[in-house]
């Protein structure tokens, strides 16, 4: 299975690597008002696991987006979900989509931040079987398992922001 994943970060976030000219100093980015987590490691620690699923029940492709924004700053421009999905016949691609209000989690350490983005996307996975129209010969459930074992098997340590990729 093909998997992609998508930050989607406001500009008042601040995050090691999006932030943007307002370049961090020192180990200014370990403090606490700040988005830990690091993007790119998430979909390197998922890919190897869910590179392996193949079955031909599952989806070919998956997208993952994260939202990080401040909800207050964008109000409803994205909607206050928490989480959605989408799936595409023709191309057999699931999207799983998790918003995250800056405001409630930037003084989060990275474990519990990562606890968000881990169980969003659960759900998004969950409301995904109960919410999306799939042709019958596509498991959501299997899916989900798929991905709740990899993510289960991520330690924050392997996407924790370090201060390598300011």
């Amino acid at each position: 299975m093909n998997l992609a994943l998508t930050p989607l970060l406001g500009k008042e976030v601040k995050a090691v690597g999006f932030e943007r000219s307002q370049a961090f100093a020192g180990n200014d980015w370990t403090k606490p008002d700040r988005w830990h987590i690091d993007m790119s490691r998430i979909q390197g620690a998922l890919s190897r696991p869910l590179a392996t699923c193949n079955e031909p029940d599952l989806p070919n492709a998956l997208v993952l987006q994260i939202q990080v924004y401040d909800f207050a700053v964008w109000g409803d421009v994205f909607g206050r979900v928490g989480f959605c999905s989408s799936y595409v016949r023709s191309s057999r691609q699931l999207t799983l989509s998790v918003q995250l209000d800056y405001a409630k989690v930037k003084n989060l350490p990275a474990e519990k931040q990562f606890g968000r983005v881990r169980s969003g996307l659960i759900r998004a996975a969950r409301a995904a079987e109960q919410q999306l129209h799939v042709p019958k010969t596509v498991s959501l459930p299997r899916l989900r398992a798929h991905l709740t074992n990899a993510l289960s098997k991520i330690t924050v340590s392997e996407v924790i922001a370090s201060a390598t990729d300011a």
